[in-house]
């Protein structure tokens, strides 16, 4: 794999662990961190990467460990329709949020 292959599975492998991997200063400009910077986050996190060749094998064994586990249930709901929870569990009644005071003006 090419270096930048290897910077952008470093990158991805950083998502996958809810990490940004970039930053927008105040000015707007994105900052991009250090490969080595990346390498230290990831590492800290518990994958096995020295450096960033090592990232493309350790982003397809995180998606393998990712692609085993089990999701937790959810009950999914839209503005249109609810769809029926699970067996004993209960939909508490809606309420409508608290309004908020217009400014004059």
């Amino acid at each position: 794999m090419s270096r930048r292959d290897d910077l952008r599975a470093l990158r991805r492998l950083a998502t996958s662990h809810g990490v940004r991997p970039f930053y927008r200063d105040v000015e707007g400009v994105r900052q991009d961190p250090t490969p080595d910077a990346l390498v230290a986050v990831v590492r800290a996190l518990g994958e096995p990467v020295e450096r960033p060749g090592d990232a493309p094998a350790a982003l397809a064994d995180r998606r393998r460990h990712l692609a085993r586990q089990r999701v937790e249930p959810v009950c999914v709901a839209c503005r249109t329709a609810v769809a029926p929870p699970p067996a004993g569990w209960a939909i508490p009644p809606r309420r409508r949020p608290a309004r908020r005071p217009r400014a004059c003006g």
